[in-house]
Order: structure tokens, then C-alpha cells, then sequence
């Protein structure tokens, strides 16, 4: 009989949510759930998949992909390379335009520099263009940084990703694939992937491609299809278009896992981080402040989303991209627009990644992600007993 969790996510793609799906979960770092279930491409009429899905399909993580740009960061503050308190003007040329001279390095990381906007055109132009015009651009009237927040869906990570290039010396998906993915057996993660191998991948069929699943009108705002296509996916965007499998993600949660509670299974993780960076990063670093872009009030962490049940526990389908009903409040991790999450859950030595292939739009999204999670902690009996 299939579990909760496989019948939920079957369930999706025969309604027609998404062609197909990856999940992996892991439990004090031995896996549990390992699916890979429907098609990572389909023709555009929706017809029979003609490329499955399986374990080591490469998929998009959108905006789960952000943390390992905070952990590239994290790794050189405790190396003394950057501070967090330090002016991005210090390694973003002409950054200080337009009175910016206030925002650091941790106004980026927790979404309070309001800086939401630049008009830069990628991945139509390379990254040193994209660069100096968010440097160039002016900052949002009367947001003073650290005092308003907004989630930064780009602008922020480009600049993280600029930062991390100029401390270390190296592109910044360079030193993801060398100092983060690598050392934790993420072997196929990306962010940026090399051209031959998006080649390769592709006539392979390993590569998941992105399909618009919504029905409502108001929800087909962009065309999904897009940011699978070759130029979203080989140029390196730092704040969403980290590629890799389910398996991956997982292994970097319970690389974060490891690195607090020593190594909880066969695995036995390279040291991302010290104990006590994990343990500050991940916890509340802003508090009770209403988000600008998603108009609820959220906490967060350092680059890293935190359980944010407490502000929505009478109505949890108004909270964005959160970790499900059962999650403990320690929980931390990322969500990605309309398709994925990726976490940890320290107090249960839990990792989850899941990502699904078709954008149905925020209430539909929303609602199979509640379930899908619910599913999780039911399945493994980690479920609270008031939800």
C-alpha cells in the first residue's frame, strides 16, 4: 500500500498539479522516503510522459536553492574573510550610489535592505552588467535597512554572490560546487550549470523541465517553461537556479544536521559549518516584522527561512512556503515559488526535500505543500498530537 505521502503526490499529478515529483527524507540520517514518481518533461498538450522521472533527474530548487548562498557566506565570516556588519559597499563597486552606504551584509541576508527592485534583464545580459545596475540602483523611499522588512527575490543574492566572489576569489558557482556541494556528496548540484553538461543532461533526459500547471487566469502572470530552458539554467543565479536532485538537497540538510548534533548516520558529512554558525544562522534573527513583498509578518533567519506556524496558526494557508503543520519550531530551511522546499528539523534529526515540476499557482501550490508535509511527519509518526 502506498504511503500517505506517495498517494498525495500521485494524487497531485493525476489531478493535473504538476507531471511529477522528487522526494527525499531522511530520519538521524539514514533515508526514508526516496520517490521519484511521474515525468520530468512532457510534450506541451500534456500527453503521456516521454521522459520519466527517477532519483537522478537534475531539477530546479527556485528559491530553496538560497541557503547554500548563505552557507558560502557563513563559511567566510567564521574564516574572518567578511563580516556581517560590514558595508556592501566594501565589495560591490559603485554600491554606495544613491546613499546605500548603510545596508550590510546582514540587511541582505535577512530581506531588510529594501533593495527589491533593479532593472537588470537576465540572464540577457552577464553577470559583471546585472551587477552594476543593482550596485547603481536607488533603494526603496522611507525604508531605513534593518527596520522594514521585504523579501528580496534576487537583487540581495546577486549581490551575496558578489560578495562571496570577491572574498574568495573565485565565481561564486565555483566555489559552491568546490567548498558546498562537493565536500557533501552533492555531486550533481549547480548553480550555473556548465553548458556541456546541460548537454549532456539533456540528451539523457536528466533534466527536469518546468511546466505551467495553473488554471486561473490571475496565476498565469510568466511562463514557467522559461527557467528550464538553457540560458536560465547555465547562466549562475544565486537566488534561484540551483540544480540538482532530491537526494542532494536532502544531503545538505543533514550536513547541517551533522555539524550540531555530531554525525546522526552512514553518511558522516564533511563540516560545512561550526556548530555554533549553524545554531546562529538558522535561528531568529528578525522577529515580528511584517513582509513588505508577502504581507504577513514573518521571522527569519540568515539567509535561511524559519518556522513561521506561530504567525499563522489559526489560518496556516495564509503563511508562504513554511514547513507543513508537524514541523517543530526550530525547523529551518527555504521554499521555492510554486514548486519546492527543502528543510531541516533539528529536534527529529529530519531532513526533507521535495520538488515538483508544474507551477499550479499560490493557493494550489500552497495547498498540495501543506498535505505533502503533513504526509511526511504522519508517515514517520512525528506528527503533534494538536494538529
Amino acid at each position: 500500500m502506498p504511503s500517505r505521502l506517495e498517494q498525495t503526490l500521485q494524487d497531485g499529478i493525476e489531478r493535473g498539479l504538476h507531471p511529477g515529483v522528487q522526494a527525499c527524507v531522511s530520519l538521524q540520517g539514514e533515508t526514508v522516503v526516496d520517490l521519484a514518481l511521474g515525468a520530468a518533461r512532457q510534450t506541451a498538450e500534456h500527453a503521456a510522459p516521454v521522459v520519466p522521472m527517477t532519483p537522478q533527474t537534475a531539477c530546479l530548487w527556485m528559491s530553496s536553492g538560497k541557503p547554500a548562498t548563505a552557507v558560502a557566506v557563513a563559511q567566510l565570516v567564521e574564516q574572518g574573510d567578511v563580516d556581517l556588519r560590514d558595508p556592501v559597499a566594501e565589495y560591490v563597486e559603485g554600491f554606495e550610489a544613491h546613499g546605500k552606504d548603510p545596508i550590510l551584509i546582514e540587511h541582505l541576508l535577512t530581506h531588510t535592505a529594501g533593495l527589491r527592485a533593479a532593472p537588470f534583464r537576465y540572464p540577457d545580459q552577464p553577470w559583471p552588467r546585472i551587477i552594476e545596475v543593482i550596485a547603481a540602483a536607488r533603494p526603496e523611499p522611507r525604508w531605513t535597512p534593518g527596520e522594514r522588512a521585504g523579501y528580496h527575490v534576487q537583487t540581495a543574492w546577486f549581490l551575496l554572490g558578489e560578495v562571496v566572489q570577491s572574498a574568495a576569489g573565485m565565481p561564486i558557482g565555483q566555489y559552491l560546487r568546490g567548498r558546498v556541494f562537493e565536500p557533501v556528496g552533492m555531486h550533481d548540484a549547480h548553480v550555473g550549470l556548465p553548458e556541456a553538461l546541460h548537454d549532456d543532461w539533456l540528451a539523457q533526459g536528466r533534466l527536469m523541465a518546468m511546466h505551467d500547471t495553473a488554471d486561473a487566469a490571475h496565476d498565469k502572470r510568466d511562463d514557467p517553461a522559461r527557467l528550464t530552458t538553457k540560458p536560465w539554467l547555465t547562466a549562475p543565479r544565486p537566488g534561484g537556479n540551483l540544480v540538482a536532485s532530491a537526494r542532494s538537497m536532502a544531503r545538505f540538510y543533514e550536513a547541517l544536521l551533522d555539524a550540531v548534533h555530531g554525525p546522526a548516520g552512514a553518511l558522516h558529512h564533511a563540516t560545512l559549518l561550526q556548530p555554533e554558525t549553524v545554531r546562529h544562522w538558522t535561528a531568529r534573527r528578525r522577529t515580528d516584522m511584517i513582509d513588505q513583498t508577502f504581507r504577513v509578518p514573518m521571522d527569519w533567519g540568515l539567509g535561511f527561512m524559519v518556522n513561521n506556524r506561530r504567525h499563522a496558526e489559526h489560518d496556516p494557508m495564509r503563511m508562504p512556503y513554511n514547513f507543513g503543520p508537524h514541523a517543530s519550531d526550530d525547523a529551518f530551511g527555504h521554499g521555492g515559488h510554486q514548486s519546492s522546499v527543502a528543510f531541516a528539523d533539528p529536534a527529529h534529526g529530519l531532513a526533507v526535500a521535495i520538488v515538483f515540476n508544474g507551477m499550479p499557482g499560490e493557493s494550489a501550490h500552497r495547498t498540495r505543500m501543506y498535505q505533502a508535509l503533513a504526509d511526511v511527519y504522519q508517515d514517520l509518526g512525528l506528527a503533534r498530537e494538536a494538529a
